[in-house]
């Protein structure tokens, strides 16, 4: 006959334990190699609004403000949204930079100055990855100039130097540009140059007996091919004669 253990229920509990160890080993073990993921497949990225603005030329930057969730409403931390533009008159989408989300799904995006333009903000659920949700801003961005007369005082009959600047994006062939006088209560134009690829241009002006306060300055017209911005003029300038 084979001896009964001392402790019968001591060496039950130790098997437990021993157990309980083992499958608490096995269970770590699969939640650290399979983490479970946030549901990223209805992600949405909340409007931005305005969904247009308006501005003059500028060189600070821009910043858009918005939020990513998850089809439950949850927020997605920690996840690249891209920053993408289309310049106007253009039909290429241009990446230009990215952010992460905050742990409440929100996002600032600080996007350098440009000109007219498509903005879209854009979220791929995996890497290189189609982007699963956008959402999108058109900034309108008016021309930059300045003006710039000497001397500001002539003679009747004498001659004054415009010299001008276009600011921005310039395509080779230049830019049209209004040189204006301000005459019998109206601003009237007198020369239509055209501005080096820089955006520079200069050129004089004889007055005719005129006698008086002229004020000049410079417009540039909207929808001139290869220049994304809109209508704007210069300060004016004042020449007394």
């Amino acid at each position: 006959m084979r001896p009964s253990p001392r402790h019968p229920k001591l060496i039950t509990v130790l098997l437990a334990a021993i157990v309980l160890v083992f499958f608490a080993d096995i269970l770590a073990v699969s939640a650290a190699a399979d983490p479970l993921p946030t549901n990223t497949t209805g992600a949405v990225l909340a409007p931005i609004s305005p969904s247009s603005i308006s501005r003059p030329y500028t060189h600070s930057a821009l910043s858009l403000s918005t939020r990513l969730l998850d089809q439950a409403g949850q927020p997605i931390p920690n996840a690249r949204v891209d920053i993408l533009q289309e310049v106007a008159d253009s039909s290429h989408m241009q990446l230009i930079g990215s952010v992460l989300t905050r742990t409440d799904g929100s996002l600032t995006a600080n996007i350098p100055a440009g000109p007219s333009r498509l903005i879209d903000l854009a979220y791929p659920a995996s890497e290189g990855g189609a982007y699963v949700t956008q959402t999108e801003v058109f900034e309108s961005v008016t021309a930059g100039l300045q003006l710039r007369v000497t001397p500001r005082r002539t003679t009747p009959t004498g001659t004054v130097q415009l010299e001008g600047h276009v600011l921005g994006v310039i395509p080779t062939q230049g830019v049209v540009v209004e040189v204006l006088v301000y005459y019998l209560g109206e601003w009237q134009p007198i020369r239509t140059p055209r501005t080096t690829p820089d955006g520079q241009l200069r050129l004089s002006y004889r007055f005719h007996k005129a006698r008086g306060q002229f004020p000049f300055r410079l417009r540039v017209r909207y929808g001139q091919t290869g220049f994304p911005y809109g209508e704007a003029c210069s300060r004016w300038v004042e020449v007394l004669a």
